[in-house]
């Protein structure tokens, strides 16, 4: 039996999806804790539908998008980056930035697994969508 969560490396063609899970789920958390014209202002000014789907297939960035049985279930929102020096300089390293699921129940799941996996994985299996067994 398939595991209704599936997780998938994003590309340009899923930026308005992943634009409209960013501003959706962010409503969603912070609404509650700010008036609406503060959510206005920010929403309109700094987290546009625009900005957010340019982030997606930009040089250096990574998404990964869930699905609960091929529905958008949420993502996760990564950058390559420099690691800590007490790694040392020959370890590549990839930053979370974000994770964001849909508010549904059932969808909650999908947080922890972009969360939890893939892992271990290269930004080269990402690339080549091999994703490590059980892992997807």
């Amino acid at each position: 039996m398939t595991e209704p969560i599936q997780i998938r490396l994003a590309g340009p063609e899923d930026a308005e999806l992943i634009a409209d899970i960013s501003r959706r789920t962010f409503v969603d958390s912070f609404a509650i804790h700010n008036t609406k014209e503060n959510m206005d202002l920010y929403l309109n000014q700094q987290f546009t539908r625009e900005m957010q789907m340019a982030e997606v297939g930009a040089p250096g960035r990574i998404f990964l998008l869930a699905t609960w049985d091929e529905e958008p279930a949420g993502y996760a929102s990564m950058r390559e980056g420099t690691p800590p020096p007490e790694l040392g300089a020959d370890v590549a390293a990839i930053e979370i930035l974000q994770i964001y699921s849909e508010p549904l129940q059932k969808f909650r799941l999908a947080g922890q697994r972009l969360y939890d996996g893939p892992q271990p994985v290269t930004l080269e299996q990402l690339e080549q969508q091999e994703l490590p067994e059980g892992k997807n």
